[in-house]
């Protein structure tokens, strides 16, 4: 599986956006990249963008848990943005997702 990412900055917010998919064979490249951003930019609002990842194992979800403790340790909020549908229903069934930073689903 092949994970990649865009960076970008906007004053205190910095967004990590990945794409692709996360697994185990690559969940170290992505807390990387995460920890890199934190470090570089000084943010104080990290949001990690899901909204082009497709897929997500468990490593991925105990990756994103551990660059949540990452960002706190380093003074920054972190909250995960627009997972798929899938990817939200993951993260909920593994009881991460309001601890990630998102609102319970409304029902269509």
């Amino acid at each position: 599986m092949t994970v990649s990412h865009r960076r970008t900055v906007d004053g205190a917010t910095c967004t990590v956006a990945l794409i692709g998919e996360i697994d185990m064979t690559n969940v170290d490249d992505a807390l990387t990249w995460i920890r890199e951003t934190v470090d570089t930019t000084g943010c104080s609002r990290l949001e990690i963008d899901l909204g082009e990842l497709d897929f997500i194992d468990s490593a991925g979800v105990r990756m994103l848990i551990q660059a949540r403790d990452y960002a706190m340790s380093h003074a920054a909020a972190m909250a995960v943005t627009q997972p798929q549908a899938m990817i939200y229903d993951v993260l909920e069934l593994c009881g991460v997702a309001s601890a990630l930073g998102l609102a319970p689903r409304s029902e269509p």
